[in-house]
């Protein structure tokens, strides 16, 4: 099922976003890794997803889906 997050949601994730912008757990040699989403840790992740009313299953995907975009820009770029 696909989630429609509101204005209120996706303000708390992108907050976490921009405090967080970059991620150690990349295994690609290749890829600018501070420049990409980090995903937040278990407990940041439970904790995003009870102030944003969403599952953690979909702050996953959102940060997933986000760091995907970001590498697909960023390939663009480069």
């Amino acid at each position: 099922t696909r989630v429609t997050l509101t204005k209120e949601q996706l303000q708390i994730l992108v907050t976490h976003l921009n405090q967080n912008p970059g991620s150690q757990s990349f295994s690609s040699s290749n890829t600018n890794k501070s420049a990409l989403a980090a995903t937040p840790k278990n407990i940041d992740m439970t904790t995003l997803a009870q102030r944003a009313r969403l599952s953690p299953r979909t702050v996953r995907t959102w940060f997933q889906n986000m760091r995907a975009r970001q590498k697909s820009c960023q390939t663009v770029i480069d």
